[in-house]
């Protein structure tokens, strides 16, 4: 059924955000459908505004460091 909403949406020029994502599984299904925006507690648990900022900021960062690592590793082999 999900594959189904994600289709319409795509066919409605719609942009689609999964809601409820808790699982590893959850989110492979979601990209194998197209699916490129999701949120749910697989990402993080509620948090209060004024902390979202920090947790964008430490996620962010922690994006650079995994990207500047994989670039290190591919230019050393």
């Amino acid at each position: 059924m999900p594959s189904h909403i994600i289709g319409m949406g795509r066919a409605l020029k719609l942009h689609i955000v999964a809601e409820g994502v808790e699982t590893r599984d959850e989110l492979a299904f979601l990209r194998m459908q197209g699916c490129t925006a999701y949120q749910g507690y697989l990402f993080s648990k509620r948090v209060p505004a004024n902390q979202l900022q920090q947790l964008l900021g430490d996620r962010l960062s922690e994006d650079a460091s995994m990207t500047a690592e994989r670039l290190r590793n591919r230019l050393a082999s």
